[in-house]
């Protein structure tokens, strides 16, 4: 059998960034390319519902996953909140995890934030934790007053 240098099988793999079905095949087939892949599939990370955001909290929160925050340099969330009064309790759990999930891609560069209801538990975890976000979008996102919205912005 063949052996191929790592950094030969890292180039390769860096072909692949935008690749998400061959990365994660690729972060299965073998151990070496493991850490490559993971490094292109979670450089940017798009939440864009309730459920998106769970099962994102979820995979922090394992043992052998929680470091994988760390490879994220682009955070999208739109709509990842719920709306409905129906969805009340979603959206009260979801309110803890915020939290846990900001503080744990603490290198993010860029943001993007659309259709989102800002409320002071997320925008005050949110800014707290990207001190080295240089490009930061806000787009359709409710603030509950103005002075929330020069909070954030200050």
């Amino acid at each position: 059998m063949t052996v191929v240098p790592n950094e030969l099988t890292d180039y390769i793999l860096d072909f692949l960034h935008s690749d998400r079905k061959a990365l994660k095949a690729c972060s299965l087939t073998c151990r070496t390319w493991y850490p490559t892949a993971r490094y292109h599939l979670y450089r940017r990370v798009y939440l864009t519902s309730p459920a998106a955001c769970h099962t994102f909290y979820r995979l922090l929160q394992s043992e052998d996953t929680r470091h994988i925050g760390k490879f994220t340099r682009y955070l999208h969330m739109s709509k990842a909140m719920a709306h409905t009064t129906e969805d009340q309790s979603r959206e009260d759990h979801l309110n803890h995890q915020w939290p846990s999930i900001f503080s744990a891609v603490p290198n993010v560069e860029e943001g993007h934030l659309s259709f989102l209801e800002m409320d002071q538990t997320f925008y005050t975890h949110l800014m707290h934790n990207f001190a080295l976000t240089t490009d930061f979008t806000l787009q359709y996102c409710r603030f509950s007053s103005f002075s929330d919205f020069a909070s954030v912005l200050l």
